[in-house]
């Protein structure tokens, strides 16, 4: 595998794990490395692979990782400020290179720490519009002044498209690259896929396309080859439904399952730092659910970020969600979905709808994997919140006795005490104010009641 550190862009062949490879080389080849991985690159994988050989490695004393939320760049400025500084601590701790001279200028730390070793820093981009838009201009010009120095070929920027269509290095984004600061780095990106390819793919998997067919592939996936095993699989799973050979796309149902997909890879980029995998894995069976109440849940936690975290998003982002959809239809205001609308100038039009769609949201247990939903949130909850909430939840507004509690929920054995705790815990997780209950209300020397949102009563 060659590097060449003086084209702009290296186009390498090798579509799996290319980034693992290339940074594992750099590692064996006893090369001091920092991998800075940005939100969306699969961590776990990634270190997986590259300490799975340890008989030829020492990654402790040769490979650092850090992974950091290239977004943060646009929503928090300190964060930008110390981005070099925290890169060159870890740096500094992984090498043991603690007698490195300090400017108190983190960027010149960071330059004069790497001419001090043979170190490359590698940092893996996985979505570099993203990052382009998000980083402030004046810390690019203090990364160019790194990469204009002789340090320049230590730093590889690897912009990788194998995780999914939102992280689709598009021959945009090569440009835009191309003409940004970072030029002077190595800039590595998987190679999309040509129409003799997708064709050879298809033939490979036993389906035979027209060039029709082909071309609609090609203009669908961008040939991107995540979006195109996606495609792929519907078509061979549609066949076989179908007991023929061949068959016509369903270019509309094409268009809806590609558009949920994309909405799995937002969301999870989105939420990543804010819900637990939990909650994710069951935003993304939600997702893809072909029941629209489902998907509506959905549409409500993602207006309720866009509402609060309204600068992470971008209006290309927000297409397609139902919430905006609405927005467009009944107020027949083509000018506030236009693209050059900033995404604060939207929500304030939205806000009615949002409120409209919180109050038609369910209250709903999913015993399954203890998540229960409760307007645009989804709470996580232990085994045991689980069995008491769904109990209640059998017997909405209907009186509960902590004798009848202890003896349908807990196993034999127990006493009343834990019915309280567990009760407060389980309080404090659905209500907004543990202290004045909305839904689960306590009648002094009674017993308990759940009160659901759609109750009148409540």
């Amino acid at each position: 595998m060659n590097i060449s550190t003086n084209a702009r862009v290296a186009n390498l062949d090798g579509r799996e794990d290319l980034a693992t490879q290339i940074v594992y080389r750099l590692v064996s080849e006893g090369k001091s490395t920092l991998v800075i991985g940005l939100r969306g690159f699969g961590k776990t994988t990634f270190l997986k692979t590259i300490y799975a050989d340890r008989n030829n490695l020492s990654p402790a004393e040769n490979l650092a990782f850090v992974y950091v939320d290239a977004l943060r760049f646009s929503i928090d400025e300190s964060y930008a400020s110390l981005f070099w500084g925290e890169i060159l601590e870890l740096a500094v701790k992984a090498f043991g290179r603690k007698s490195i001279r300090e400017t108190g200028d983190a960027f010149r730390d960071l330059e004069l720490f790497l001419a001090s070793s043979s170190s490359r820093l590698v940092m893996l981009i996985d979505n570099i519009d993203v990052y382009l838009e998000s980083v402030d201009v004046s810390d690019i010009r203090k990364i160019r002044h790194i990469t204009d120095s002789e340090l320049k070929n230590r730093l590889l920027f690897i912009a990788t498209s194998s995780h999914g269509p939102s992280q689709m290095m598009s021959h945009g984004a090569i440009s835009q690259l191309n003409e940004s600061p970072f030029y002077d780095c190595d800039v590595v990106y998987l190679p999309l896929l040509t129409t003799r390819e997708i064709s050879a793919i298809s033939s490979e998997r036993g389906l035979s396309l027209s060039e029709a067919d082909l071309s609609f592939i090609e203009w669908m996936t961008g040939g991107h080859p995540y979006l195109l095993g996606i495609v792929l699989e519907y078509v061979k799973t549609n066949l076989a439904r179908n007991n023929a050979e061949s068959t016509p796309l369903d270019t509309e149902f094409l268009h809806r399952h590609l558009l949920i997909d994309e909405r799995v890879i937002w969301l999870c980029r989105t939420l990543a730092e804010q819900l637990p995998l939990s909650q994710l894995k069951v935003l993304d069976e939600l997702i893809n659910s072909e029941n629209e109440q489902n998907r509506h849940q959905v549409d409500l936690v993602i207006a309720d970020k866009l509402e609060h975290n309204s600068k992470l998003v971008t209006f290309e982002a927000m297409k397609g969600y139902t919430v905006f959809s609405r927005l467009f239809l009944e107020t027949r205001r083509s000018d506030i979905l236009h693209e050059d609308q900033s995404v604060e100038h939207i929500i304030p039009y939205g806000q009615p709808i949002l409120r409209n769609l919180k109050s038609q949201s369910p209250f709903e247990l999913d015993e399954q994997h203890g998540i229960v939903s409760l307007g645009i949130r989804m709470i996580s909850l232990t085994k045991l919140e689980t069995r008491l909430l769904s109990y209640m939840l059998a017997r909405k507004n209907t009186l509960c006795t902590q004798e009848e509690l202890l003896k349908n929920v807990w196993p034999p054995g127990r006493n009343e005490k834990v019915v309280e705790r567990t009760i407060n815990r389980l309080r404090e997780k659905i209500e907004i104010d543990a202290k004045v209950p909305e839904y689960l209300i306590n009648l002094k020397g009674k017993g308990y009641k759940l009160l659901t949102p759609s109750d009148p009563s409540n």
